[in-house]
């Protein structure tokens, strides 16, 4: 995309620098109970906020409430600040109504701004709130560390910069250009992930089979198939060498969607593993978590230790392959979950997994069904990365755009 330097007298109207608190009024929203009668309302709680930028309705969960003041319904053009929120990285997201047709209401752990300027757009103004221009002075006018809460006099202080309502309309013009890149991205991961489940479903079970193979499928407990189950524990923090080893330590945390991982964010030396529960897992076998997060796991490319929400298993290779069995583990997520013991965390014991059953073609059968489905997971990665590239520039494009240092043609 090209975009030019305007050098007509129109684009040397100097922009104008005001306060957020001066354009915008503040209303913190209302905490709701459950069992309430009444009203049916739309309700945007935090967990809105975390891919979008525009607020979507049909995403919304409705609530029922006793009585329900007008002005703690949305309008057209009012936009969210996440207040308060257990993950740090989701205060002072933004969330714009750019389009209401229902009654929407918002959660207490957050705060609605509404425009009563005729010098800055609607839109404008929640595109320049949901910049790093901002989230910057919310760590220097919160103190110089990263705020646990927003609140109404913090986000009054922040500063904005105004451009005239033309070159407004255009910045918005071209960053919305980015924001449908963005979104048809992810919409076309979506579909990936949709295809690849539905893929994963038929070619598991056998109910699709890849040309050249005809060979009966066999039902076997995973006993037969695993020589090895190593359960984890706490590596010893006391030892005074403790961070300074090169053995990943992996917990739970660690586990993602990725099928490979060869690191993690924490080490931990040989001596640290004396006297201790930890085990450490040998490079090329599954490590699997078996309580929080059933149903998921990778395979290791270097030795690592687990904690004790994770099995290291070790399969009979001559008979499954490894990738093929993480595919089918991960497919099984939700049977996992429902066998699952425990009230407030659940997990699978040894003689509950030994016992599972599942269906298991010939061995090239199985390495050429995880050679297909790793194929479609590196698409995937491509098509992530992609979506990364596209935000960042995006927000390298808001920095340039939304201060003045390029000036746009109209």
């Amino acid at each position: 995309m090209h975009i030019t330097t305007h050098h007509s007298k129109k684009f040397h109207e100097p922009w104008k620098k005001e306060k957020l608190g001066n354009l915008v009024e503040f209303k913190n929203g209302l905490n709701f109970r459950t069992g309430e009668s009444g009203d049916e309302v739309l309700l945007v709680g935090v967990s809105e906020f975390k891919d979008s930028f525009i607020l979507d309705e049909n995403r919304l969960p409705m609530i029922s409430v006793n009585s329900l003041p007008e002005d703690y319904l949305l309008q057209s053009g009012d936009f969210l600040f996440v207040r308060s929120n257990g993950n740090k990285e989701l205060i002072g997201r933004v969330l714009f109504a750019k389009n209401v047709t229902k009654k929407i209401t918002f959660s207490g752990f957050t705060i609605r701004a509404r425009n009563k300027s005729n010098v800055i757009l609607d839109e404008y103004c929640a595109t320049f709130c949901s910049s790093p221009l901002v989230k910057k002075q919310f760590v220097t006018k919160g103190g110089g560390t990263n705020i646990n809460n927003l609140n109404q006099q913090l986000l009054s202080d922040i500063e904005i910069l105004i451009p005239p309502i033309q070159e407004q309309r255009e910045i918005l013009r071209i960053l919305n250009l980015w924001n449908k890149a963005i979104e048809l991205k992810g919409k076309l991961i979506e579909q990936k992930k949709e295809q690849k489940k539905g893929l994963m479903q038929r070619l598991l079970t056998g109910k699709v089979r890849l040309p050249g193979f005809k060979g009966e499928w066999k039902e076997v407990k995973l006993g037969q198939i695993v020589d090895k189950i190593v359960g984890g524990g706490t590596p010893n923090r006391n030892n005074e060498e403790y961070f300074n080893g090169n053995i990943p330590w992996a917990t739970v945390k660690d586990i993602g969607e990725e099928n490979y991982k060869s690191t993690t964010i924490e080490t931990i030396t040989e001596k640290g593993l004396a006297n201790s529960a930890a085990k450490i897992i040998e490079k090329g076998n599954l490590i699997l978590s078996t309580r929080m997060g059933l149903g998921r796991g990778f395979i290791n490319l270097v030795d690592m230790a687990i904690n004790q929400d994770l099995k290291g298993i070790y399969l009979n290779k001559e008979i499954v392959d490894v990738t093929f069995f993480l595919y089918w583990y991960k497919s099984k997520g939700n049977d996992f979950e429902r066998q699952g013991a425990g009230s407030t965390v659940k997990g699978i014991n040894l003689s509950t997994l030994k016992s599972m059953r599942m269906l298991l073609p010939d061995i090239m059968e199985q390495k050429e069904i995880a050679k297909l489905l790793r194929c479609i997971d590196k698409e995937l990665e491509l098509l992530t990365s992609e979506l990364e590239q596209l935000k960042k520039q995006k927000q390298g494009l808001m920095q340039l755009l939304l201060t003045g240092k390029i000036r746009v043609k109209c």
